[in-house]
């Protein structure tokens, strides 16, 4: 089966770099309009990490006469929706199956299989009528991100990767959609929702994770975490940490994974980072995944604006040496391994 990725982007790219553990489909074709890239050139390109041998096409046309099914994902870039619209009924046209992350406007939900859409209502009470939490009585590990577009996804994917290749059952809750992919669920969408508080959440989300590990009985669970550990714009707060909140409040970790920004590294930033997620979340964490993203504040916006910077430039970035702290780069995929390493290493130790 043929999965084509349109318009493929670094949101994408634990597609790319793990299509071996995709369920379902066994070839992926990734696509970008022309302009973006050059037919033929590595994935690499977009995510700036190291090479795939999986090559970008421009051909839409041409390529999806061959493809069984098509994906829409979610990404940084903006597109015309009238020209999105129009791919979407091409596809359609051709009775390709569509999944898609997002419904532009005049195409139905009964016509698209939209991914992380579920009927499932948050459960707030345990089997004996109380709303108690439950402990997960495995290791739990979270990956969390300074911010969003700090490839959480790739990293929660590549742990997943290196733990199963070691022999380990792996239930993973992912924070991309894209979690469908590879056989796992992701965080539920009335997490996201109006209408609950963040008590009946907390303790919903407690049962949906107790849920996981009963159903998949599992030797260790991956929890990726959406969005930011706090609150980063001073302008505007359209960051404020709030699931990294309740997750840690739903669920105590026995490791974290914290995902940065391409950036200077200062040991005082990173101890002050370390002891809001030690104190705030009750995530200490000493390994650090470095994203291929940089981050700047546009004053004339007031929003963020994110970049995408090659392995090579990162890596010339001297890292300090900040007590009980590991770092490692997400476009990196020997310096994921490295990370699976040390990860199991310290549940070892002291799970």
């Amino acid at each position: 089966m043929n999965l084509l990725v349109y318009p493929s982007s670094k949101e994408v790219s634990a597609l790319a770099r793990h299509s071996e553990i995709v369920k379902d489909f066994d070839e992926i074709t990734f696509l970008v309009p022309k302009g973006i890239a050059q037919e033929g050139e590595d994935f690499a390109l977009l995510d700036g990490g190291q090479t795939t041998g999986k090559k970008i096409s421009t051909d839409f046309k041409a390529k999806i006469d061959t493809a069984d099914a098509i994906l829409f994902p979610e990404s940084i870039r903006s597109f015309s929706e009238n020209y999105i619209k129009e791919i979407f009924l091409s596809s359609m046209q051709k009775h390709k199956q569509v999944f898609t992350e997002y419904l532009p406007h005049g195409i139905e939900k009964k016509s698209v299989f939209l991914l992380g859409d579920n009927d499932e209502s948050p459960n707030f009470m345990t089997d004996d009528g109380r709303d108690n939490v439950y402990g997960i009585p495995i290791p739990v590990i979270f990956v969390l991100g300074a911010g969003p577009n700090t490839q959480k996804f790739l990293v929660q994917i590549a742990i997943c990767d290196f733990f199963e290749r070691r022999g380990y059952s792996v239930s993973l809750i992912g924070s991309s959609r894209l979690s469908k992919f590879f056989g796992f669920p992701s965080l539920p969408n009335w997490m996201y929702q109006n209408g609950i508080s963040e008590r009946d959440k907390i303790i919903a989300l407690n049962r949906f994770f107790y849920n996981q590990y009963i159903i998949s009985n599992p030797d260790v669970m991956i929890i990726g975490i959406p969005g930011g550990f706090m609150p980063m714009n001073p302008m505007k707060y359209e960051e404020m940490g709030i699931w990294s909140y309740l997750i840690a409040n739903a669920v105590t970790p026995d490791a974290t994974v914290f995902c940065s920004y391409s950036i200077d590294f200062e040991p005082n930033a990173i101890e002050w980072q370390k002891n809001i997620c030690r104190y705030k979340l009750n995530s200490p964490f000493k390994h650090i995944a470095i994203s291929n993203t940089s981050i700047n504040l546009s004053l004339e916006s007031r929003r963020y604006e994110y970049g995408t910077i090659p392995l090579s430039s990162i890596k010339s970035i001297p890292l300090p040496i900040c007590e009980e702290t590991e770092f490692f780069y997400s476009g990196d995929d020997e310096s994921m391994r490295n990370m699976g390493k040390s990860l199991i290493n310290f549940l070892e130790d002291n799970v």
